[in-house]
């Protein structure tokens, strides 16, 4: 039987994504063989993630928050097409498609859950706000927007997908989806530069 702090820790790990009890222990009794130091930094680098990183008011997405910016740099740049909304249900699937230079757009996170829709939580309230988005683009007499839908092809992803084109196809604009680069059950966050790049030219 752990001690009590040892068995804190490890549920407190097994609640992360991918991590369960075993892993949990692991990294538990990795930790307890570093240096206070490093601990000491580990821990000052989760209470910094909490303080300063803030989620831009426009996209969701992460950023860091200096009292001065009022978004994320992808929203703040004027070298972005603000009328070219990429949706996303997860932040960490950005980098893969930034890293082929293919997308000029801005970005829109979602969530990715679509069961997460029954709650007043941060699906619910990234929709309303990507409805926003595109309603002020329209009142700004934009007409040339498109949004590409590039939720990952899983159920869940599938099941957002419909609802997201039932939701904005009332609003008239261009609604695209990722072409087939994607094979099903995959998900952007971990596909290659080559694959998400035909998924973008092959979106209809």
């Amino acid at each position: 039987m752990y001690s009590k702090s040892i068995q804190n820790l490890i549920e407190s790990l097994s609640k992360l994504p991918s991590i369960g009890p075993r892993q949990a222990s692991r990294i538990v009794f990795y930790l307890l063989k570093k240096p206070d130091d490093e601990i000491k930094s580990f821990s000052e680098n989760l209470l910094s993630l909490k303080q300063n990183v803030k989620l831009c008011p426009e996209c969701f997405l992460s950023y860091e928050a200096d009292g001065v910016k009022k978004g994320c740099d992808i929203c703040l740049s004027h070298k972005r097409l603000k009328t070219k909304i990429c949706v996303l249900q997860k932040e960490v699937e950005i980098n893969n498609i930034e890293n082929t230079g293919i997308f000029d757009g801005v970005y829109h996170i979602i969530g990715e859950d679509i069961n997460m829709l029954n709650d007043e939580k941060q699906t619910e309230t990234s929709i309303k706000k990507l409805i926003e988005r595109i309603k002020n683009l329209k009142n700004q007499n934009q007409n040339d927007i498109e949004v590409i839908l590039a939720t990952n092809p899983t159920t869940e992803g599938t099941a957002m997908l419909m609802y997201l084109n039932q939701k904005l196809k009332p609003l008239d604009i261009k609604i695209t989806v990722l072409g087939r680069g994607l094979s099903s059950g995959n998900e952007l966050e971990y596909a290659d530069q080559e694959t998400i790049n035909n998924a973008f030219l092959g979106r209809n």
